[in-house]
């Protein structure tokens, strides 16, 4: 086994921790897999992903700069080193680094409103935040003109300013899929619609909502398939919201987010070589990989070279005599067998049209008509 198969085989059991949510696995996997090849810009990303689960953004910043390194036109990078230095307050920075993302995409919403909250905060930063008896908003220069007015929310002056209250719990997300859609399920109770957005591509899903203690809670995929982005849709329930995603293709995902799939069509285009057009390879979380194409192809020869014995052998030599015959040899094939009882089988229909084809049961049988 070669280093960077040894090394993909790492990434792809850090993929799996990663949809199992064990990041401290993950993150493991990921190293171990990088201490292998560490000129892989995928390996850094993944496991900067799994530190911005862990909420260890400072780490997540390194892995980013690493995997820009490496691959400076990949967008996705630059899009989670802002999201980390945004998570630590560095606004300016993290404002740098989605201005470079839009450089590489510069029609892709998302990072157009992760630059118009950076710049709000920066905006805000700079007002000084609350003062005695008012509240300063923070505004970005995207914002069209009419929202470029300074305001202020007056408030008593005995009011002391509170600061919002921490989540008590993590928030999850979970999913599944039919045959034309993935579903994914965010488990917020009581959400108002108007404070949730949803923005998709072919590719991603940016998913935020206001929380009732003031928060804002995140969702950020790249997904491992692409979707339908106009067919796609968001629903506010209950006690959850529900994100329908209609597939381009109606096949199974084995993940949710794009690397764990990516990395094992990889792998199996090192070690094997297969054929352009071979389409039958269904997403799998085992690192084994079946070619059902090929498969088929060798059950059919195996059936061919089978040597058929007795009754076996003739039943088959007469399906292929009618199967290649012309029309006038399958009516005789038909006529002569239908009119004998099934004693006759002739393919001379010159002979077999004239008259009604006797039954001719075999030496030392006598021929009975039944009786009820």
């Amino acid at each position: 086994m070669s280093k960077q198969e040894e090394a993909g085989k790492k990434f792809c059991a850090g993929n799996e921790a990663f949809v199992d949510e064990n990041f401290d696995q993950a993150i493991q996997c990921y190293t171990e897999a990088i201490e292998i090849c560490t000129d892989n810009a995928d390996y850094y990303l993944k496991r900067c992903n799994a530190y911005i689960k862990k909420e260890d953004f400072s780490d997540a910043v390194k892995d980013a700069d690493m995997s820009i390194k490496l691959n400076k036109m990949d967008v996705r990078p630059y899009q989670r080193k802002g999201f980390a230095l945004f998570s630590l307050k560095q606004y300016k920075e993290a404002l740098k680094a989605y201005e470079d993302a839009l450089k590489i995409d510069e029609n892709n919403e998302q990072i157009k409103l992760w630059i118009r909250k950076c710049e709000a905060e920066i905006n805000l930063s700079e007002k000084g935040g609350c003062t005695k008896n008012k509240t300063n908003i923070g505004l970005s220069r995207l914002h069209k003109s009419h929202e470029n007015t300074s305001k202020a929310v007056h408030s008593d002056i005995n009011t002391k300013t509170q600061q919002q209250p921490a989540l008590t719990s993590k928030i999850k997300h979970d999913w599944y899929q039919t045959e034309t859609h993935i579903v994914i399920t965010v488990l917020i109770k009581n959400l108002n619609r108007d404070d949730v957005n949803t923005e998709f591509t072919a590719n991603t899903l940016s998913f935020s909502a206001k929380l009732s203690s003031g928060s804002e809670y995140n969702l950020e995929l790249d997904l491992a398939h692409p979707i339908v982005p106009e067919e796609s849709l968001t629903r506010v329930l209950s006690t959850k919201a529900e994100i329908k995603l209609k597939k381009v293709e109606g096949i199974r995902w084995s993940s949710l987010e794009t690397d764990n799939e990516s990395q094992f069509a990889n792998i199996k285009s090192e070690s094997i070589k297969t054929s352009e057009d071979a389409v039958h390879k269904y997403p799998t979380s085992r690192h084994l990989y079946t070619d059902w194409d090929q498969l088929a192809k060798e059950v059919q020869e195996e059936e061919k070279k089978e040597n058929s014995e007795g009754d076996a052998a003739l039943n088959a030599l007469f399906k292929q005599i009618y199967a290649d015959g012309s029309d006038e040899v399958k009516r005789a094939m038909n006529k002569s067998f239908q009119e004998s009882g099934g004693t006759v089988l002739s393919t001379n229909w010159a002979e077999i049209k004239k008259e009604t084809v006797e039954v001719k049961p075999p030496d030392c049988m006598e021929y009975k008509k039944y009786e009820y």
